[in-house]
């Protein structure tokens, strides 16, 4: 990118009015920026089994199964009641989900026998107690289905035998479990159904993943946002225990803030497939930015140094424009100048622009950004402005420098302050708390962008989601 600035040359009695011809330094547009790290907000789900457990129960509030005919199923002679003697325990143990199915039978029995071509028919019943226990193992898989597998005994806590007319003894075991597996194992069916339900992972991941879309306003008065952008979500296998399913979402994540802009339209994403690891780490970082605008830094060196003039024995300059622009590389500083020379009777004034480059960079020790190896970029054939005794002290370069200091720690210390404050405990909405601690500040670079300095400072920390009501 290449300017030329000049005046028209003129000569009065005395004096010569020459136009100083500079060049502008080339910068390149080739503008880059900070390559932001991922996140992870850590998300621990705990989901009680109890809800299950009263589900289960109040599905089978007495009355399991009931069978009051002797001729039915194939005529087998047997009457059959099946209740709860107690309510139907879901549980956990050995990570697995333990259920606990305590039954009492009530049983009846019919003989039959014929003499001489009559059928006589004899009965008797008893009642005796059983109980079931089913483990049931359980599996995330990466399409967020929940894998289930069952596996159960009997244990008969009293003998179902049978006395029939006080000369029989007819074991029932056999005749009775299998039509009892048949409806504990539709208990079981109901179990696993109620457990997918209650452990909704598809459910639970879409709104953790749609809630860390949400722009976070940290501040109204300086019109603070923090933004989450997603870009991976991982789980970790489920934890049965204590009567309760537990695991955690990782939402891997870039995080960002904007200071004084109004709220950004946010592309959601839909849910990813799921990654199943072993744990979830905790780090998070989030990028703060502190900006030197150019507007504002020219405005700044306006006040310093515009219509400011410089004495230097016989030579005199005045300051009569400045202007402050970045490339990707460096800054430069557009001054205009006015300076007068004498040489014996012969006086010069030469009107024109000279340029400065620096490079920035960022003082952690006073949290600014400041400007160093400024120089002067001067293409002039003009012998008098190369030996000019002003250019040479380089009094106005060092007070630029000097000038050239902009705090930006403030910013940094204010964006800190306020995003803690907020993750305090951050209310998402009626299901969600988000909390979060920084710890340490650290810089990372500093960019040039076409209209400001950046600095980009990392932020480190913990993050949260809490997630209730599933």
């Amino acid at each position: 990118m290449v300017f030329m600035f000049g005046m028209i040359s003129l000569e009065s009695i005395g004096q010569q009015v020459d136009s100083l011809i500079t060049e502008a330094p080339k910068i390149s547009d080739d503008f880059s920026d900070y390559e932001e790290q991922l996140s992870t907000i850590n998300i621990p789900i705990s989901i009680s089994l109890k809800d299950v457990e009263m589900m289960i129960n109040k599905q089978y509030e007495d009355k399991i199964y009931e069978d009051l005919s002797f001729d039915n199923n194939d005529n087998d002679d047997l009457k059959v009641i099946v209740t709860k003697r107690k309510k139907i325990i879901v549980g956990t143990m050995n990570n697995q989900v333990k259920v606990i199915i305590p039954l009492h039978i009530w049983a009846a029995k019919q003989i039959r026998q014929d003499v001489l071509g009559t059928t006589f028919k004899k009965s008797a019943a008893t009642e005796f107690e059983v109980t079931i226990v089913y483990y049931i193992d359980l599996e995330v898989k990466r399409d967020w289905e929940l894998k289930s597998e069952t596996t159960g005994k009997f244990t008969w806590d009293s003998k179902p035998v049978i006395s029939v007319a006080g000369l029989i003894d007819i074991p029932l075991a056999g005749q009775i479990e299998a039509p009892l597996k048949e409806q504990v194992d539709n208990i079981a069916l109901e179990i696993d159904k109620a457990i997918k339900d209650a452990i909704d992972l598809k459910a639970i991941g879409n709104e953790a993943w749609s809630m860390a879309q949400k722009p976070i306003q940290i501040d109204e008065t300086t019109n603070t946002w923090l933004y989450i952008n997603p870009k991976k979500i991982t789980i970790t296998p489920l934890l049965l225990k204590y009567g309760k399913a537990s695991f955690n979402l990782g939402i891997e994540t870039y995080v960002n803030n904007t200071i004084g802009q109004d709220e950004k339209t946010i592309n959601t994403s839909e849910l990813p497939k799921l990654k199943i690891v072993e744990e979830i780490p905790d780090n998070f970082n989030i990028v703060l930015s502190a900006v030197a605008d150019y507007d504002k830094i020219t405005a700044i060196l306006k006040q310093q140094f515009q219509n400011r003039t410089f004495d230097y024995e016989d030579q005199k300059v005045k300051i009569t424009a400045i202007d402050f622009t970045g490339g990707a590389d460096k800054v430069i500083i557009k001054v205009g100048i006015n300076a007068d020379f004498k040489k014996g009777i012969l006086k010069k004034n030469v009107i024109g622009f000279l340029f400065l480059e620096g490079t920035p960079y960022y003082d952690a020790e006073s949290q600014s950004i400041k400007i160093k190896d400024l120089k002067y970029n001067l293409d002039t054939k003009d012998v008098l402005i190369k030996s000019a005794k002003w250019l040479a002290d380089n009094k106005i370069k060092a007070m630029m420098e000097e000038n050239l200091v902009f705090p930006v720690g403030d910013q940094i210390q204010t964006a800190k302050l306020m995003i803690e404050k907020e993750l305090t405990e951050y209310n998402v909405n009626e299901y969600a708390t988000i909390t979060g601690k920084l710890n340490d500040l650290k810089p990372e670079g500093i960019y040039l962008t076409e209209n400001a300095i950046r600095v980009v400072i990392l932020a480190d920390g913990k993050i949260n989601m809490t997630v209730s009501g599933f």
